[in-house]
């Protein structure tokens, strides 16, 4: 992306989510992933900067990633009670 300078803020989260093939008669249409934790990972993705990768506290939990040394924000979020504690990556 960076060779082509299309600018790229990338989330990453972690969780249950459910994916289902939406289709027709005629064949498959969509696939669509829904829950509470997609919203989370999508929301992330729309706060990140061109050339960052938020990852949640969760995501790191969850992969056993220690992101102590990663720059700490903590977000709110739309449609999220609580803030989301994330850890930020830059690649550039």
């Amino acid at each position: 992306m960076a060779q082509q300078e299309i600018p790229v803020g990338i989330g990453v989260h972690s969780g249950v989510a459910f994916f289902g093939a939406m289709g027709t008669a005629d064949g498959l249409v969509d696939i669509s992933a829904i829950g509470d934790e997609v919203n989370t990972a999508a929301r992330l993705a729309s706060n990140a900067a061109a050339g960052e990768i938020i990852v949640s506290e969760q995501a790191l939990r969850d992969a056993g990633v220690d992101g102590s040394l990663m720059e700490s924000r903590s977000l709110e979020l739309k449609g999220i009670s609580l803030p989301v504690p994330v850890r930020v990556l830059r690649t550039h």
